[in-house]
């Protein structure tokens, strides 16, 4: 018998298998976010998960970043390792 833990905080198991996060999940970026040359989002900006799509390479989010400058940034594409919870 295997038994999995997985924390609320943390979405990675024991295991390394790392748990789908849901829509409307609060996240914050987990590393500086480039687009093209630019920083489109630094590294802790608090975001909320606005979409996620499935696929057989893993699931992607659409993220809506809420920077201290007060503007909105959507973010299609982004994976698990683009994103922490909270």
């Amino acid at each position: 018998m295997v038994l999995i833990i997985c924390t609320l905080r943390d979405t990675t198991c024991d295991q390394g298998v790392r748990m789908p996060l849901q829509a409307m999940t609060v996240v914050r970026a987990a590393r500086d976010i480039q687009y093209g040359r630019s920083i489109a989002v630094q590294h802790g900006v608090p975001g909320r998960v606005v979409n996620l799509q499935p696929g057989w390479a893993g699931t992607r989010y659409t993220v809506e970043f809420a920077p201290e400058s007060g503007a909105k940034v959507t973010l299609v594409g982004l994976s698990a390792g683009d994103v922490l919870p909270g």
